[in-house]
């Protein structure tokens, strides 16, 4: 349920936001920055086993920052910007607003990469203490979450305008590829995750996270085999204007 909700409100900031997105960029990363830091605070004082007290709905914001779901939401919204029909105006003010969606998105994930290379270092004796199935499933988890945030750093970082604007394009075209690997291995560490706490709490987020990588990779495979036969007609209508001349 975390992770539908924040997924509406990704999308509805892309909705709503739309041209006046770049007058509330600055305070929606203000906003952001102060959620980030309270969750790593918050975290922190959970290996001292104190709790940072707050309101209920403040705690709901900072879990979904600390585990990850807010960021992973912001993105995946991004990521749908670029495949949806182009008709649709969601698709429109989410291309419109998908830099500053990716940098919101890259500052509420930060708190998890945070949490998840401390507690990952803070405890390596869990590698010892598993065998068999779970071991390679908790290794690969934490590998796949590793690879994914070192791929995550440098795209969100060439979202920020004045790093792109020092960069060529082919050289920011070629890194910004990279999110394809980055949203596959958010996907398999997100499973992974799930697997190892088969509880029925996460059955709806297993689901709702493959329906939506299923989705996107039919979506992307519509988009490109229309651009080849876009590509085709042109080639076939070129060829026949030639042969008509002469």
């Amino acid at each position: 349920m975390e992770l539908l909700i924040s997924l509406i409100f990704a999308a509805g900031l892309a909705r709503l936001g739309g041209k006046h997105m770049q007058m509330l960029n600055w305070p929606l990363y203000g906003a952001g920055a102060v959620f980030a830091f309270t969750a790593c605070l918050a975290y922190l004082l959970t290996l001292q086993d104190k709790v940072l007290k707050t309101g209920a709905g403040v705690g709901h914001i900072l879990a979904v920052c600390d585990n990850g779901t807010l960021g992973t939401a912001f993105f995946i919204v991004v990521m749908f910007g670029a495949v949806l029909p182009r008709h649709w105006d969601l698709r429109k003010n989410i291309m419109r607003t998908r830099g500053e969606l990716s940098i919101l998105g890259g500052i509420v994930l930060l708190p998890h990469l945070f949490h998840y290379v401390i507690d990952t270092l803070l405890h390596l004796d869990r590698f010892k203490a598993m065998e068999g199935m779970a071991f390679w499933t908790f290794t690969m988890m934490v590998l796949l979450g590793l690879y994914a945030g070192v791929i995550f750093i440098p795209l969100w970082v060439t979202s920020f305008p004045r790093v792109r604007k020092k960069l060529k394009g082919k050289r920011w075209k070629n890194i910004q590829r990279h999110a394809y690997l980055f949203y596959a291995f958010v996907y398999l560490h997100v499973m992974l995750a799930y697997a190892l706490h088969p509880e029925n709490t996460y059955i709806f987020a297993s689901c709702l996270y493959t329906l939506l990588f299923v989705a996107y990779l039919i979506l992307r495979f519509q988009k490109r085999a229309r651009e080849a036969i876009g590509i085709v007609v042109v080639a076939l209508k070129t060829k026949g204007g030639i042969h008509d001349r002469s």
